[in-house]
């Protein structure tokens, strides 16, 4: 019997469980000795083994990019696409996931004559993993209530987020407009925020859709009124890094091209993505480019600022530098006073 064999409520709770704790192995074990399933926990537990490799970080979100080919998130994915596509409820959460995977199917058989409805159904699946907070995922799974549906707005931002996930180009063209006064051309999508729209950015990043990738940031550099020609450091760090995860290096060399990084001041969050972008990528040259942006100008004392101090610790640790992680760890103001080992004399403890 495999996994996906059990009764529906159960793995509805197996998952939705594994998904709110982030620890697949020990739910499974703990929903399987149910004396009730007690005749499927041998073979079930069996045919789960091959979960018993995967790493879980309860920091990690759902939505890490790094999670996406990981065999826990392909199970939870093809279970998921299974529950939507059997939903017959319009009303409730997956059956209103079921309608935007009818919609898709519809406009990008336009684009990909040979697109499926299954295909439509395991692309929202896999959307969900970039736009839904681990609890909004679990609802969606445990969903039987017409009560927990989601709303229209939700409903055309998912649409939206699957479209440029899916690379239907034409239609996410349509809809994103290049009008800094007003983006998003799909009014009901008109309360999404900005941080939504950069996921659109990593979502076109990951899948490799390359034209999709320089119209978006096109788009953000309008809505933030920038006039230089290149993309800021944040937004090719985020390209860089979910590119380099999907292997898509006409993307990842799209954004060393277009980005000034090697001259701007690198965040921490930046430097952490560009990190990340130089453990996945396989290609020699993009990998001596990152490491040169990461290396360069880099004065490991002047830590004026937090993010400095965990760029400083990021890039001593990478480098195998031990001298300068013990002296930064040393330091102990420097974690809650970034700067303040950098003084001739040590800063008076405040009274009171």
């Amino acid at each position: 019997m495999h996994l996906l064999d059990l009764p529906l409520e159960l793995l509805d709770q197996i998952f939705s469980d594994a998904v709110e704790d982030r620890t697949f192995k020990r739910v499974m074990r703990l929903r399987l000795v149910n004396s009730q399933f007690r005749c499927l926990t041998d073979e079930a537990i069996f045919s789960s083994r091959m979960l018993d490799d995967v790493a879980f970080d309860p920091e990690i979100n759902l939505n890490c990019a790094e999670q996406h080919d990981s065999p826990w998130i392909l199970y939870l994915r093809t279970y998921m696409g299974r529950r939507i596509y059997q939903e017959r409820n319009e009303k409730t959460m997956r059956g209103q996931y079921r309608q935007v995977a009818e919609y898709l199917w519809v406009a990008g058989s336009k684009v990909f004559p040979g697109l499926t409805f299954d295909d439509c159904i395991y692309d929202l699946a896999g959307v969900t993993f970039f736009i839904n907070s681990s609890l909004e995922t679990s609802a969606l799974l445990k969903s039987t209530s017409c009560k927990d549906s989601f709303s229209q707005p939700q409903l055309a931002t998912l649409f939206l987020n699957a479209v440029v996930y899916m690379g239907l180009e034409p239609f996410a063209k349509a809809l994103i407009s290049e009008d800094a006064n007003d983006y998003w051309q799909c009014p009901t999508v008109a309360a999404s925020t900005k941080p939504c729209f950069r996921r659109l950015i990593e979502m076109a990043s990951y899948r490799g859709h390359l034209g999709l990738v320089e119209h978006l940031v096109q788009v953000e550099k309008k809505m933030q009124h920038r006039t230089w020609s290149y993309m800021s450091a944040s937004t090719a760090s985020s390209i860089l890094r979910y590119a380099s995860i999907g292997g898509h290096l006409a993307v990842m060399e799209y954004a060393l091209d277009n980005s000034n990084l090697l001259n701007e001041h690198l965040t921490s969050m930046t430097r952490r993505n560009l990190g990340t972008a130089l453990s996945y990528t396989h290609s020699p040259d993009v990998y001596r480019r990152l490491a040169a942006i990461l290396e360069q100008g880099l004065d490991p004392f002047e830590t004026t600022t937090r993010d400095d101090v965990y760029s400083r610790l990021d890039l001593a640790a990478r480098q195998g530098n031990t001298e300068m992680v013990r002296h930064l760890l040393r330091q102990d103001l420097c974690l809650n006073q970034p700067g303040a080992h950098t003084n001739a004399e040590p800063l008076p403890h405040k009274q009171g």
